[in-house]
Order: structure tokens, then C-alpha cells, then sequence
């Protein structure tokens, strides 16, 4: 199996399952040969945005659209419910991926927290009761590297808005974050590495702060009116899965920075 370099002007194709955020700000970012996918693509389709390439994980007869690939990227949810589990084992078992690099996108909120405030890192124990979680397990035991995203933020993904539309509960909760664009090189950061089969990595800006002095630097940075407050009902107790997120590992194997601050600068793709 080929390990060339897949970024810049390299020959390497690499197939990107789905087309949410993640994958859009890949698109836009990165000069590599990307070809991605949707279930509203078309097997017909050239793997462009415009016209992606047809894949569905519950549908078998799309899954031949990996076979021309060596390295992947998967970036939706491996399992949504008990059924998604056995379609990603046997898609990743039939369409022989434990001999290529697959790095499977998932989230920091795979970790069983037993203490509010607790500083997670790879070796928490995971929380198997999600349906994603035993699926991205299954799957590193088979060879894929799993990334786990902190709190994902960018161009519309503003963790202002998530303030003012009253999503957040708690302002002593730990709010951890990545940039869109560190996703993105850190993704290319391991299209050149030898693909970190069955190793997971914890991926987040490593700042580690609660909402309340998220809050105040928003304030020093004219992003939030000095009044704002998180609403009366909102001070609720702080929440047993409040986590710091450990990304040493990450940093010391697999990408160290610099990553992009917030609010310092700003929300665009850089």
C-alpha cells in the first residue's frame, strides 16, 4: 500500500465520506485531490462539491465507491443507532479497509467523565452506551485512527450565537474548542503520516476555559455587550461531563500548532 504524500501537488487521491462542515472547510482549504461524498451524491458523479459521489453507509450497493482509494476520511458519524454499528463494521470488514488509512471524525463527548472538571485525555474510559462510540471503537480495533473533536467553531459557528440563543447552561462549564481550520491541517498533518492505525487522538485548541471567561474576553473584544449575562434559569449546577480536554498527544505525535485562537482571531478560515 502506497504512502506517498497526499498534499500539495502529490498524484494522491483521497476520498472524503460526507459533505457537512468538517468536510466543506476541507474543500475550501486545502490544495489536495479530494474527491467527497454525499447521499444526495450520484454514482455518475466527478467527487466535486458540485457533483459529489454517491455513499450511503446503509446502503451496500454504494459502498464499491471506495475501492480506487487508499486513504479516507470519514466525517460523519459512524453509527447513529444499533443497526449504523453492524453496517460500519461490515463496510469497513468487506470493503477491506484495515488495509488502508481511515481516519474516522469523532467527538470529545465519547468520554465516560466521572468528575466535573476532569482532565481527559485517550486513555478515559469511553462511553459505549452511544451507538457512534461502540462503532468508532469497533473500528479503531480494526486498524482506523479515530480523531475526537472538541467544540468545532468557524465561519457560522459562532460560539457567541450558541451564547445568545441561550444554548449554553452552565458558566462555570468547561467549554473546549477547535478551529475549523486546524481540523483541516490537522487532517493533512495525517494524510502524511503513517495513518496511526488504532490510535485515537484528542483534537482541541488546548485552552481549556469555562464559558464565564469565554465570556469576559468576548467582552474585552467587542464581540458581546458588556450587559450580556447568561440568563437567570441558566445558572444551573455545573454538569458532572464538564471536561478538560488533553491534546498533548496530539501535539507531541501528530500536529503542534499554532492553533487558531478565539476570540483573538476571529471566526475565518485562515
Amino acid at each position: 500500500m502506497s504512502e506517498s504524500n497526499c498534499t500539495e501537488n502529490s498524484g494522491c487521491s483521497v476520498l472524503v465520506l460526507g459533505l457537512g462542515y468538517v468536510a466543506n472547510s476541507l474543500i475550501s482549504q486545502s490544495s489536495a485531490k479530494f474527491r467527497v461524498t454525499s447521499r444526495r451524491g450520484s454514482a455518475a458523479g466527478t467527487g466535486t462539491h458540485e457533483q459529489p459521489l454517491y455513499f450511503s453507509l446503509t446502503d451496500p450497493d454504494s459502498w464499491s465507491v471506495v475501492d480506487p482509494f487508499d486513504h479516507i476520511v470519514w466525517t460523519f458519524p459512524a453509527a447513529q443507532n444499533e443497526s449504523e454499528v453492524k453496517f460500519a463494521v461490515e463496510f469497513f470488514e468487506s470493503k477491506c479497509l484495515p488495509e488502508k488509512k481511515v481516519l474516522v471524525l469523532a467527538s470529545t463527548s465519547a468520554y465516560r467523565v466521572g468528575t466535573a472538571g476532569a482532565l481527559v485525555d485517550e486513555d478515559f474510559p469511553l462511553d459505549l452506551l452511544q451507538p457512534r462510540v461502540r462503532a468508532e471503537e469497533q473500528l479503531r480495533s480494526r486498524g482506523a485512527c479515530i480523531l475526537h473533536l472538541a467544540g468545532i467553531y468557524g465561519p457560522g459557528r459562532d460560539p457567541v450565537s450558541w451564547l445568545q440563543r441561550g444554548l449554553i447552561k452552565s458558566p462555570d462549564a468547561f467549554i473546549n474548542l477547535i478551529h475549523a481550520s486546524d481540523i483541516c491541517r490537522i487532517i493533512l498533518g495525517w494524510l502524511d503520516s503513517n495513518g496511526f492505525k488504532f490510535r485515537r487522538f484528542n483534537a482541541s485548541d488546548g485552552r481549556m476555559r469555562t464559558w464565564q471567561q469565554l465570556i469576559d474576553e468576548l467582552k474585552s473584544a467587542g464581540l458581546l455587550d458588556q450587559s450580556f449575562e447568561l440568563p437567570s434559569d441558566s445558572q444551573s449546577p455545573l454538569k458532572v461531563s464538564s471536561k478538560r480536554v488533553n491534546h498533548e498527544a496530539l501535539v507531541h505525535e501528530l500536529y503542534a500548532g499554532p492553533f487558531h485562537c478565539y476570540p483573538e482571531d476571529g471566526l475565518e478560515l485562515v
